[in-house]
């Protein structure tokens, strides 16, 4: 699990909290805690289906941007079980639109994330690979012929 539901009302506070999981009358409010966990579950799989072929389940500890992630898409998802779109806010719809083009992101190798991979914290700095992409040097091409007819290392 990316959170518990004590870290989902603390990041989204009490009185949002409440807003989309709270359960009974006005004077004796509980907060449905099956309710945000299930939704934050499915928000962890969301977010596994995306990141699960660059980074290997689970991940621990969680990296922050992961748990935001999971705040943003929970949220969105508490406030959609109202039936219609007018319980989404316009900043709670940006929030999940943000995760969710980052979350492809990260699945297309754009952005990448501080998974704690065994054993990369304590291999030195000179034994971690460092992955480069880009178009394959033009050097040979360039200067193919440019020392044919060469005699000691002057073109006539």
């Amino acid at each position: 699990m990316f959170l518990t539901v004590a870290e989902f009302v603390d990041r989204v506070g009490p009185v949002e909290a409440d807003n989309v999981a709270g359960d009974g009358p006005r004077t004796a409010r509980r907060l449905d805690e099956t309710k945000i966990s299930g939704a934050i579950a499915q928000a962890g799989d969301l977010i596994n289906g995306y990141i699960r072929a660059r980074y290997p389940a689970p991940i621990d500890p969680v990296p922050e941007i992961l748990k935001g992630f999971a705040v943003d898409i929970a949220l969105y998802r508490l406030r959609l079980k109202t039936g219609d779109m007018s319980g989404v806010t316009e900043q709670v719809k940006a929030r999940y639109d943000d995760a969710m083009r980052q979350l492809r992101d990260i699945q297309a190798g754009r952005l990448a994330i501080d998974a704690n991979q065994p054993g990369a914290a304590n291999r030195p700095a000179e034994e971690t690979p460092v992955l480069v992409a880009g178009e394959p040097s033009r050097a040979g091409r360039v200067l193919d012929g440019y020392l044919d007819g060469a005699v000691d290392g002057r073109r006539w």
